[in-house]
């Protein structure tokens, strides 16, 4: 289904590109907020990202996943931003009334703190799995040359790892529900 959306995305069709963006656009905001971005500024660089991929839908050969493009793009976009914020010296820190004002922020803040501390709690070689799989966008195959072990032993080490964070993250699903499931 992914795959024929991207299809007809490169062939122009807006009711493809919407449903993409429908389908996607939250957890790309929550992704985006993951990797440093305050709750508004990933929505601005999840948008950004969208707007490029559209704008650049003719030049696109609709090859892989069409998720794992996405995130590739939004990741340096959010690596961009960063490093532009940083250049500016705008990488201060969050003011107390605004975090007050904001609880989405602490929620985000908090969650990927917790994601994180999950993360650098698994073992290397499983850790190294879920990166390149579920943040690097890397396919089974790739990650079993890239490591040089057996795709089984890829698909068990990020069957560990999603059962580890379901687990060790339990108590931020209602909050992960909440995120995915607004309109």
């Amino acid at each position: 289904m992914e795959n024929e959306l991207f299809i007809q995305i490169t062939q122009g069709s807006e009711a493809a590109f919407e449903t993409v963006f429908r389908t996607h656009f939250k957890s790309m905001c929550f992704y985006a907020g993951l990797l440093g971005l305050r709750p508004e500024e990933a929505a601005e660089v999840t948008q950004l990202t969208f707007m490029r991929f559209w704008e650049r839908r003719l030049e696109l050969r609709a090859e892989g996943r069409l998720d794992a493009y996405l995130y590739t793009a939004l990741r340096n976009n959010c690596l961009d931003q960063l490093r532009r914020q940083k250049k500016r010296g705008v990488m201060e820190a969050v003011p107390e009334d605004a975090l007050s004002a904001n609880p989405d922020w602490l929620a985000y803040k908090e969650l990927e703190q917790r994601f994180r501390e999950v993360l650098d709690s698994l073992p290397h070689q499983m850790k190294q799995v879920f990166t390149l799989s579920r943040l690097e966008g890397m396919k089974y195959k790739e990650i079993s040359a890239a490591l040089n072990i057996s795709v089984k032993t890829v698909e068990t080490q990020m069957t560990r790892a999603l059962k580890r964070l379901r687990t060790d993250l339990k108590d931020y699903m209602p909050f992960l529900l909440f995120l995915f499931l607004q309109e």
